[in-house]
Order: structure tokens, then C-alpha cells, then sequence
């Protein structure tokens, strides 16, 4: 499950032009904690899941199944 959730939050990033730092200040973590989660090394917690949803204007779905 990490793995995707990862990779989604990366694409999404990346499609935006964002540093790993802009997300983060946005979302209220530490850069590192948004990397870790990109790279699959942390779980989100369902709180930070629905901010970054938020941020990204996509649905928790999408970020947890791809749908």
C-alpha cells in the first residue's frame, strides 16, 4: 500500500512543479516526513492522507487505490 500511495503523492507533486519543501509547509511536516513517504519508507496518517487529498484536489480513493 505504501509503495502506491508514494507514487501517486510523487506524480502529483512533480505534475504540479512542487518541492518536497512547498508540500510540506503546506501540509504543516517536516520535508523529511513527506520524502519518507514518497520513497514508501512511512505510512501517512489518514489526517495528513486528507490534508494532502485537500492540497492535491483528489479523493482519499485515489491516493489509497489509484481510482
Amino acid at each position: 500500500m505504501v509503495r502506491g500511495v508514494g507514487e501517486r503523492l510523487a506524480t502529483l507533486r512533480y505534475e504540479k512543479g512542487w518541492t518536497q519543501q512547498k508540500v510540506a509547509d503546506a501540509v504543516s511536516v517536516d520535508p523529511s516526513t513527506i520524502a519518507r513517504i514518497e520513497h514508501g519508507d512511512q505510512n501517512p496518517s489518514v489526517g495528513l492522507l486528507v490534508k494532502l487529498a485537500d492540497l492535491y484536489g483528489c479523493t482519499l480513493e485515489y491516493l489509497l487505490n489509484g481510482k
